[in-house]
């Protein structure tokens, strides 16, 4: 068995890992040619502001010593791993969206997929959906955006918003739903817990807003998704937001924890059917030329036989 696994190991060509512990730790065993590290961990990032953690930060730059090239799907990420390895082979690549299954349907289509959906959770119907698919931890930020909602529902009450995402740290997961049920915001905001990402399809293309409060972030994968069902996207100005939404022409930027701007780029597109529809076909076009797994598959590409 051990000979058969060996004579497997020899025959790699790439190893492309995404995490420093376990993953990379391949790196320090397989025998390959090259060695590509994808880095779009936000433990990373976080990592990287604790000072005390020189241990960590001592391992990580152990580790990657073996690769050849850091993959990073945001600006900030490609900066701060440049602290770490070789300047000039730390690239940026974005993440990217299967554009065929995220993909945008007709008015009469999104009516029936929102009936069935809203009679699952038996809620009351709602002219507009706001989305905000994020798990709960600190670093999405989604407390800014339930304070959002109590602003909102002070302006108007045709909306529902949906929170998806799984309790990732309890704690704060436990505040989120304390701060819902102590607002009285349980007639206006329903928590799905985690969906799959067969389920996320039909939330993204119900939904009228889609919603990214978060404090750090890289290119996102849920951002990416939600633009390519063709839906406007309000994400904060951090990390590899701005590099998937352009302000004012597929979605809106607002700074991170300013709750006020949150509550605002809401209720003006809301109030917009047109700029709604308008930026959500800009953000499908922008999918289609930039960020399909199509396209990015083929950087990356370039990126094994470059180095």
């Amino acid at each position: 068995m051990f000979c058969f696994i060996f004579s497997l190991i020899k025959k790699i060509d790439v190893v492309h890992t995404h995490t420093v512990i376990p993953d990379s730790l391949v790196g320090l065993f397989v025998f390959s040619r090259k060695f590509v590290f994808t880095n779009h961990s936000s433990q990373f990032l976080e990592l990287y502001d604790k000072k005390n953690k020189v241990f960590l930060k001592f391992l990580y730059k152990f580790i990657i010593k073996r690769y050849n090239v850091i993959l990073a799907p945001s600006e900030e990420l490609k900066e701060k791993s440049q602290k770490f390895f070789n300047k000039d082979k730390v690239i940026f690549i974005s993440n990217g969206v299967d554009a065929d299954k995220f993909s945008p349907i007709n008015w009469e289509q999104k009516q029936i997929k929102k009936k069935e959906i809203f009679k699952k959770w038996n809620v009351v119907d709602r002219e507009y959906v706001i989305f905000c698919p994020r798990r709960l931890e600190p670093k999405n930020g989604v407390e800014y955006f339930v304070d959002a909602i109590k602003n909102l529902v002070k302006l108007r009450n045709d909306f529902l918003a949906i929170i998806s995402g799984n309790e990732y740290v309890k704690w704060y997961a436990q505040m989120i739903k304390n701060k819902i049920k102590e607002n009285n915001l349980s007639e206006y905001i329903l928590f799905t817990g985690s969906l799959s990402n067969d389920e996320i399809v039909d939330y993204y293309r119900i939904s009228d807003i889609v919603v990214l409060p978060s404090l750090m972030e890289a290119t996102s994968i849920s951002g990416l998704e939600a633009l390519s069902c063709g839906i406007p996207v309000i994400g904060t100005n951090i990390g590899g937001i701005p590099y998937i939404i352009h302000n004012g022409i597929n979605g809106i930027l607002v700074s991170p924890r300013n709750v006020q701007e949150i509550t605002s780029a809401i209720n003006y597109l809301l109030s917009s059917e047109k700029i709604r529809q308008e930026m959500g076909n800009r953000s499908r076009s922008l999918i289609e030329e930039k960020f399909s797994w199509d396209v990015i598959v083929k950087e990356v590409e370039n990126i094994y036989q470059k180095f």
